[in-house]
């Protein structure tokens, strides 16, 4: 009888062992899988900024040639006699 009672209590512990063991890697996995969500909302935010900037730095790169070619144009209108009125 207490032989029976002895394998019972040891398996019982073992049962619990396991399942707490189960629970750990559960818990581990939910971490891993919660930071791997987290890296990839940083990497596309990253990717999202550098469009936005590759972006802003067309427009900046536009705004500047068009600025250079009225620069340019109104040198020759001068160079031209044009008056400043005209």
């Amino acid at each position: 009888m207490k032989r029976q009672l002895f394998e019972k209590q040891a398996y019982e512990a073992s049962k619990l062992e396991s399942e707490l063991r189960t629970q750990e890697i559960e818990d581990i996995n939910a971490v891993i899988a919660k930071t791997a969500d987290k890296k990839s909302s940083a990497i596309t935010d990253a990717q999202e900024v550098c469009v936005c900037t590759r972006a802003l730095y067309c427009v900046l790169h536009y705004v500047l040639v068009v600025l250079l070619i009225l620069c340019l144009f109104e040198g020759v209108e001068k160079e031209a006699g044009e008056c400043d009125n005209c």
